[in-house]
């Protein structure tokens, strides 16, 4: 039988009381687990934050974001909840890029696991001529039962979702007509063969949300 975290906490709790000297050895482990919680409904909100920004282009004119651009959309939703989000400059040409190396050098970026809500999602080579660097970035609103991401991004249409299946990474659409992976890129004329879905672009997960907090 498996027991609901809040009955676990009760538990301990009551054992705490009755042991008398073993609640500093188990109140770590409530702690834990209510500070788990906080940050979960702390990335909620964030989540929140960008989803009510979803069709605006003009992004400036909202509190605490400065750029109309990817990186400047997902900086700008936590300063816009009172995170204070500092940066170091890279000499790097593009911004997101920039944002993924400050989080690379603080060991926050990861690859290989399931993103958490409200961390970030890095994309390479989305536009040409950019010598394999990052150059887009979202932010990972949800997780589907088919591990589908869906992420919020800011793009030349605005803030809007898109969607990303690495267990399917080069499939648009699925045989039911599920939306996959979005296109990123253009298809050039002289190209024969390209990446262009999200799948394909994609890079490196990043956890902004303990970059500023730990």
């Amino acid at each position: 039988m498996v027991l609901r975290t809040s009955y676990v906490r009760a538990l301990i709790l009551a054992l705490s009381l009755a042991l008398g000297g073993l609640t500093s050895c188990v109140s770590p482990f409530v702690e834990i687990e209510e500070n788990r919680e906080a940050e979960s409904v702390r990335r909620d909100e964030i989540v929140q934050s960008s989803l009510s920004l979803l069709g605006k282009e003009n992004i400036e004119k909202e509190d605490g974001i400065a750029r109309n651009d990817c990186s400047g959309f997902v900086v700008g939703v936590y300063r816009s909840l009172g995170y204070h989000v500092e940066l170091e400059y890279h000499n790097t040409q593009f911004v997101a890029d920039n944002l993924y190396r400050n989080l690379r050098a603080k060991g926050k970026v990861y690859y290989g696991t399931r993103p958490r809500k409200a961390d970030l999602a890095f994309f390479r080579s989305t536009v040409e001529n950019s010598g394999n660097r990052v150059t887009h970035v979202g932010l990972v609103a949800d997780i589907e039962s088919d591990d589908t991401i869906v992420i919020v991004h800011y793009s030349s249409q605005g803030v809007s979702l898109m969607r990303m299946n690495l267990q399917q990474p080069h499939v648009h659409r699925d045989e039911a007509g599920k939306v996959l992976n979005d296109f990123l890129r253009k298809k050039a004329p002289y190209m024969r063969e390209a990446r262009l879905l999200s799948g394909e672009l994609f890079f490196m997960y990043g956890d902004l949300y303990r970059y500023i907090t730990d």
